[in-house]
């Protein structure tokens, strides 16, 4: 939910932004926004799932204050807006 980015986790452990990209990426195989997307996503999916908050409110409960921005991602990660992927989980519990 909180504003975080490399330079936050950077001063954190002491080290340079660009040093713990790339420590980041050697263990990951990924970068660390896209690790936060995707972490962020999940966490979305699950709560499209389980409540019944409204789209803004998820967004900005996984991290995200623009709402295009939330969309645009989860779409990327799973194929669908996240309005049609409640209503397909919806679907599927009924």
């Amino acid at each position: 939910k909180k504003e975080i980015n490399r330079k936050t986790i950077s001063k954190i452990f002491y080290i340079h932004p660009d040093y713990f990209s790339h420590i980041f990426r050697e263990q990951t195989g990924c970068s660390f926004i896209d690790y936060l997307i995707r972490v962020r996503i999940e966490k979305a999916r699950k709560l499209l799932c389980s409540t019944d908050q409204s789209l803004v409110n998820i967004a900005l409960a996984v991290g995200y204050s623009n709402t295009a921005h939330f969309g645009k991602h989860f779409k990327r990660e799973t194929g669908m807006t996240p309005g049609t992927y409640r209503k397909n989980a919806r679907k599927k519990d009924e």
